[in-house]
């Protein structure tokens, strides 16, 4: 019996101390798992604070770029509305095109001076309004003027729908963009048939 008790408990106390080391081993497991974790958590919160800082700099970025490009487009609009209200009181013709020669802008006056409305003039209406005979040196100073990004000014004859021939002194600006690129020309006409016809 003693021998038996003492098998007993010798078993027991095996038993005992395997599963302690097991219970040890797995607890150890446990808190190693855990630490992983934490670390995990750690950096996945961490990683959610920058998102946050950067997405909260993005929207502060956003708005101030929003209330620059509000700001041009009402710094434009004032411009635009200048320069038409300059224009249609100029004693001048005025027209503005593109680099090819496009139209985009004819004033009044400018329509009264070559008896032809805006509408026929954008594009590349406004080339019939040359004398025949103007027309090929016309184009070759304007196409002179405009690879070299220069000034223009000239004296050109203009036929009229009704057949009647007047002389105009052109002058032109390069219209030039933010960046510093040729975008077109601004060009003044006056109509001098007066002072070609005394010459």
């Amino acid at each position: 019996l003693i021998l038996f008790i003492g098998a007993f408990m010798s078993f027991t106390l095996t038993s005992a101390t395997f599963y302690a080391q097991k219970h040890l081993q797995q607890s150890r497991e446990f808190q190693a798992s855990n630490q992983r974790l934490e670390k995990e958590i750690t950096v996945r919160v961490e990683a959610e604070r920058n998102l946050r800082e950067v997405r909260d700099n993005l929207e502060e970025l956003v708005r101030q770029r929003t209330k620059e490009i509000e700001a041009s487009r009402q710094e434009l609009i004032k411009s635009e509305a200048y320069f038409h209200s300059l224009t249609e009181n100029s004693p001048a013709g005025i027209f503005r095109c593109d680099t090819d020669g496009n139209c985009t802008y004819v004033n009044e006056r400018w329509e009264y001076i070559t008896g032809m409305k805006q509408e026929e003039a954008l594009g590349r209406g406004w080339e019939k309004s040359f004398h025949p005979e103007d027309k090929e040196r016309f184009f070759a100073e304007w196409n002179r003027a405009v690879n070299q990004g220069l000034p223009f000014d000239s004296e050109y004859r203009f036929l009229l729908p009704d057949g009647k021939t007047v002389w105009i002194s052109v002058r032109g600006n390069p219209e030039i963009d933010a960046v510093g690129k040729l975008i077109g020309y601004v060009r003044i006409i006056m109509d001098i048939t007066q002072r070609k016809t005394a010459e």
